[in-house]
């Protein structure tokens, strides 16, 4: 949350309906500060839950349409070679 209100201030929600450009901007200009893609994901996904939250509610009429950002390359390291093996053998 911390990262959404430094990034739009306190402002109404609606001016990020009339104005949705500025969601993708901060996503692009988050990802180009060296923030990591799946967080950007991450706070996006807030920012739209918050958005269908309050249409549910009646207080918005209409949410932004919200920015879908590629994949990443996947992440390496957790498991590989035979280690992967041996551990999803079943227990005798």
């Amino acid at each position: 949350m911390r990262q959404l209100r430094a990034a739009f201030g306190a402002g109404r929600a609606i001016a990020l309906v009339r104005h949705p450009e500025r969601i993708a901007q901060w996503a692009e200009a988050a990802l180009a500060r060296g923030a990591a893609r799946e967080t950007v994901k991450h706070v996006l996904g807030i920012l739209k839950a918050a958005f269908n939250l309050a249409r549910r509610q009646n207080r918005l009429l209409q949410a932004p349409v919200f920015p879908r950002l590629k994949g990443g390359p996947a992440r390496q390291g957790f498991f590989g070679g035979a280690r992967s093996t041996t551990s999803r053998s079943s227990p005798t």
